[in-house]
């Protein structure tokens, strides 16, 4: 198998993510967590959604940042709105996602193990 820097590219930017979150010191303020928590939970989602895309082929760098930056502002949008009328609206943000992540990872699970329903092999 030949790596490519493309191949090599989300692996590096991951191992950098990892080595900046561990150096650099952040503290977020107590009033902004559950935003932060719920704008995180919208990324991974995407990024799930993006996962399974690649893996079926289907994955388009347009789509994927389009509908990262927009479930992030729209989490985070309901979330603040949420707050300013006093009810728990982000419980509902997080039912969605959750919902969809663990729809994008049977999907996945499916496409890896290339499971056929008319037989009981994989």
């Amino acid at each position: 198998m030949k790596l490519s820097i493309g191949k090599l590219l989300p692996l590096l930017g991951v191992a950098g993510g990892i080595v900046l979150g561990l150096y650099i010191p952040l503290q977020i303020p107590k009033e902004y967590t559950v935003m932060v928590a719920i704008v995180l939970l919208a990324a991974f989602d995407s990024i799930l959604g993006a996962l399974k895309a690649y893996v079926a082929r289907d994955f388009k760098l347009s789509v994927f940042l389009g509908g990262l930056v927009f479930n992030m502002i729209v989490a985070a949008f309901l979330t603040y709105l949420g707050n300013i009328l006093n009810l728990s609206i982000y419980l509902g943000v997080i039912f969605v996602f959750v919902t969809r992540m663990f729809k994008n990872l049977s999907r996945l699970r499916k496409m890896l193990l290339n499971f056929d329903r008319n037989s009981d092999k994989l």
